[in-house]
């Protein structure tokens, strides 16, 4: 009889490349690892260990995972940056005439 709660090894395979390759968004990135791991822990509880492309998926999961920590404090950097920097657009493009006259005044 077959268990259908294991997955297959392409079901790792795959949420360890999604995972991987949504690493630059750090919730996603890191809810999708577990994801993946959990699914590895389950197809090597059932099997014995992770073999063939449940391998894989979880060197990927583990990758991704390491890309996500490492990107997470870049991309609070870069969210304070575009606020500050859309900020600074808005200002800019209200104050249009008054800009221009302090560029040309100085």
């Amino acid at each position: 009889m077959q268990n259908n709660n294991v997955p297959d090894a392409g079901s790792v395979l795959a949420w360890g490349i999604v995972a991987l390759a949504l690493c630059s968004c750090p919730v996603a990135g890191l809810i999708l690892a577990i994801i993946a791991r959990n699914k590895a822990k389950a197809h090597a509880a059932y099997y014995g260990a992770p073999v063939g492309k449940a391998k894989v998926g979880t060197i990927f999961t583990r990758v991704g995972t390491i890309f996500t920590r490492i990107a997470f404090p870049i991309s609070i950097v870069m969210q304070v940056f575009w606020v500050i920097y859309i900020i600074v657009i808005v200002f800019i493009f209200a104050n249009r005439g008054e800009i221009a006259n302090w560029i040309i005044n100085y």
